[in-house]
């Protein structure tokens, strides 16, 4: 299902986006943008999501079953935030049986960015450990040009170097890791500023009119592995288990797998 479809144009869709250290909560309908919010708060995004959305029905003095659907983009990015977005829009079905749907990040920063520049962009967001999420489009159709994934600096500086330049670049690894940016120093490469570094209000409600909306939980897109699950051995002996073992119990209380690119 499709909130503009069905006669449900004129419903509100809600959109969180949790993936790095911004916030963004985005409420509109396919006639226009109603609300958009932005929330810098580093380790508080679980105490500040839920009263945000609630503050922000009520302001528009909506209740959550006015919403023709609620859209979460699921990653790659923070595993703590993805997870809290995931579990509110999880309540929001489960409590008053709003649709959802699944968003996915890298996209809509190529999204932000396609009405201002033309050419080939390579998105570039910080992975932690020193990694970078990276993946290629043509601008401004945004169609992908390479698959998402999870590479070392070297590696992302290799991608872009094998682009026929001049080519784009943009997102949060650039500011994170300065080795990336020296790495593309000798490289016909445009950095974009850091203002594009999160997805528009624009790109977010319009990403999230077209998505295609059910009842099912949004599988989180991780990409990699948790800093949880690499330190699972560590964790495992300290609490007197084998790292087999460890690994078992993990595997029977995921419900949901890590979904692929």
């Amino acid at each position: 299902m499709h909130p503009n479809k069905q006669g449900l144009d004129t419903r509100p869709v809600l959109v969180l986006n949790t993936c790095e250290e911004r916030l963004q909560i985005v409420l509109g309908s396919s006639e226009r943008l109603f609300l958009h919010q932005e929330w810098i708060v580093p380790s508080r995004t679980m105490g500040v999501l839920g009263p945000a959305v609630e503050q922000a029905l009520k302001l528009l003095e909506l209740v959550p079953t006015d919403l023709a659907g609620m859209a979460c983009v699921r990653g790659p990015g923070s595993f703590t935030g993805i997870r809290i977005a995931l579990s509110t829009a999880l309540g929001f079905q489960a409590g008053c049986g709003v649709p959802l749907a699944g968003l996915d990040y890298l996209p809509l920063l190529a999204r932000s960015a396609a009405p201002l520049r033309q050419g080939t962009l390579t998105v570039l967001t910080y992975a932690r450990k020193g990694l970078v999420y990276a993946q290629t489009f043509a601008l401004p159709s945004c169609e992908s040009l390479s698959d998402l994934a999870v590479l070392r600096p070297e590696q992302a500086a290799e991608l872009i170097a094998a682009l026929h330049p001049p080519s784009l670049c943009m997102g949060s690894a650039l500011r994170r890791i300065p080795q990336l940016l020296e790495l593309l120093d000798a490289q016909e490469c445009e950095i974009l500023p850091s203002v594009l570094d999160h997805p528009s209000a624009e790109a977010l409600l319009s990403t999230a009119l077209e998505a295609p909306y059910t009842v099912e939980p949004v599988v989180p897109l991780y990409v990699r592995a948790s800093d949880a699950e690499d330190n699972l051995p560590t964790f495992a002996r300290q609490r007197g288990l084998t790292p087999e073992e460890a690994r078992r119990l993990l595997e029977e209380l995921t419900e949901t797998p890590r979904s692929s690119p």
